[in-house]
């Protein structure tokens, strides 16, 4: 029987139970609820561990209770979100803008924001290089959301943004462990969407001044109706980053394929890779509950190649 354990500002929370956290590769934060009599002052936003025997699976901040009509006898209901959380609520202090200055990395100015929210960022290897070259970039609107600013700026850059259970933010250009074969797999569910393909996918770039030819880039699926194409105008970066641009949009296509899986007392984590029916496929999100002891986890599988830029 697998031990789920749940610490609130570092003390062990002796009774709780409905426990899910809901998470996928690129997102900037996961979900997290659970129940207990405890009342916590959720205006302070308590620190929430979350250890499954042993292992850290949640590290985030509670945000809302449900407090229930006879709170001797019902529990109250918690929701968290991981550390990265606050970037999805907070715009940036006026004295942070202009956001860009000139010669100014993509990595500097995400990490300018993250040091400002408390947020630590790791940088994989593989998308150094990319991070550590100055960036023609828009400036945003002082309304525009922190998560967005990020967002926005690894897309661009065909760069994968993700986070882990610790709460880091993370940016790579390739997820997954080696792939395992995994034959035991029952109750799968199969969705296909190829109105998300296209036969090319082209980005146009910025016209530099003085300049009348507008550099294009695009990439391609040979085997869809040549007339599916799909085009999308370039809004930051110089001509380096057209073809990356593009690249991305077709790598994003392969979300729309997924295969589905429902596990019982075990457990994924985002970022495994297994060989499914022959097919290398990488856990992309998980629906995991956990109550009176019992587990169940809803495992979406997508082709590995999504995520290796």
């Amino acid at each position: 029987m697998p031990k789920l354990e749940i610490k609130v500002n570092g003390e062990k929370l002796e009774y709780f139970n409905n426990v899910s956290l809901s998470t996928q590769i690129d997102a900037i934060s996961s979900s997290f609820r659970f129940n207990t009599f405890l009342d916590i002052q959720t205006y302070e936003f308590a620190k929430i561990e979350a250890l499954r025997d042993n292992v850290l699976i949640f590290t985030g901040k509670i945000f809302g209770k449900t407090k229930p009509d006879e709170p001797i006898s019902k529990p109250f209901n918690y929701k968290c979100y991981s550390l990265t959380g606050i970037l999805e609520d907070s715009t940036l202090p006026l004295e942070m803008y202009p956001i860009q200055t000139q010669n100014k990395t993509i990595k500097e100015i995400i990490q300018s924001i993250c040091d400002y929210f408390e947020i630590t960022l790791k940088v994989d290897s593989s998308a150094d290089s990319d991070l550590s070259k100055s960036y023609e970039f828009q400036d945003q609107s002082p309304d525009a959301i922190a998560a967005d600013i990020i967002n926005n700026l690894c897309s661009q850059n065909n760069l994968i943004l993700t986070h882990n259970a610790k709460g880091e933010l993370i940016i790579t250009k390739t997820i997954g462990t080696d792939a395992t074969l995994n034959s035991n797999i029952t109750g799968s569910n199969k969705s296909y969407n190829y109105r998300k393909f296209y036969r090319k996918y082209v980005i146009l770039g910025q016209q530099s001044i003085g300049n009348d030819t507008t550099k294009q880039a695009e990439s391609s699926f040979n085997v869809i109706d040549e007339k599916r194409n799909i085009t999308k105008i370039q809004m930051d970066g110089d001509s380096d980053i057209t073809k990356k641009q593009a690249d991305a949009l077709k790598y994003d296509s392969y979300k729309a394929n997924t295969y589905t899986i429902e596990l019982h007392d075990d457990f994924i984590n985002v970022g495994e890779k297994l060989i499914i029916n022959n097919v290398k496929s990488i856990c992309n999100a998980i629906t995991y509950n956990y109550k009176a002891g019992s587990e169940r986890c809803s495992v979406s599988f997508l082709n590995y190649k999504v995520y290796q830029r």
